[in-house]
């Protein structure tokens, strides 16, 4: 997933960053800011690269503000120069309970854990190069085992580490690209 974030700046003007890579499971702190004053927003999009065209999404409702293809920062987000795109961003509410972090959760697909939604993300990646792992249930089977195997043979990866083993299989999409064979 790619998550861009926007707040409130001192200027009376709306600051949009971005984009962060958030995979699967995994929990990340992209703009390192205390929510004291002002508003806070984000909008979240399935990546490109490792997403199955059914499983594609966004999310961000009710502020429009312009972002660019690669990563950016605008530090005035509401009039879209030629090189950006408006896009919705959710606004965050804040109060006295939460932790100044946000759950992103995509509500197409549950799993039970993350651990689960860390498996079914490569299960995705996987399915995208071309592997059968079977249904995209999160459930580290015999057919996942094997195309993880056969992967982290071929990219000299020892064991279940997700935060190396996503990076690969990008790479290796990426690489299958170049070649013309996706």
């Amino acid at each position: 997933m790619m998550v861009s974030a926007a707040y409130d700046t001192d200027e009376s003007r709306i600051a949009t960053e971005g984009w962060w890579k958030i995979y699967p499971g995994f929990c990340q702190e992209t703009v390192n800011l205390p929510m004291l004053s002002g508003n806070y927003y984000f909008h979240a999009e399935s990546s490109p690269i490792t997403t199955i065209p059914v499983d594609r999404f966004s999310m961000g409702e009710g502020s429009v503000l312009c972002v660019q293809a690669a990563d950016f920062r605008n530090p005035d987000s509401t009039q879209c120069q030629a090189n950006e795109v408006a896009v919705g961003f959710t606004k965050i509410e804040k109060n006295w309970r939460n932790s100044h972090t946000i759950a992103i959760d995509h509500s197409k697909r549950k799993y039970k854990d993350e651990f689960a939604t860390q498996v079914a993300g490569v299960q995705r990646i996987l399915t995208i190069l071309g592997f059968d792992v079977g249904a995209v249930d999160g459930v580290l089977g015999k057919k996942t085992l094997d195309a993880i195997n056969a992967v982290t043979a071929h990219q000299q990866l020892i064991g279940l580490n997700f935060e190396t083993l996503y990076p690969s299989l990008e790479a290796l999409i990426l690489q299958e690209m170049k070649l013309g064979k996706n």
